[in-house]
């Protein structure tokens, strides 16, 4: 597990999302790291199953 930000890093990232108008800003790796994994969506998540006899 990461260690927490600090309130000073949070807020310059907060301050620079501001400044350059940013919908969202994750002020941590980790948070950037999950946010750039794919979706996970149930096709992509479950395998297609078929039964043998209908192939």
């Amino acid at each position: 597990m990461s260690s927490k930000i600090s309130p000073s890093d949070l807020a310059a990232a907060a301050l620079d999302g501001v400044e350059v108008g940013a919908a969202e800003v994750l002020a941590e790796q980790g948070s950037r790291d999950v946010k750039a994994r794919p979706p996970l969506t149930r096709e992509g998540s479950v395998p297609q199953w078929t039964a043998p006899w209908r192939r």
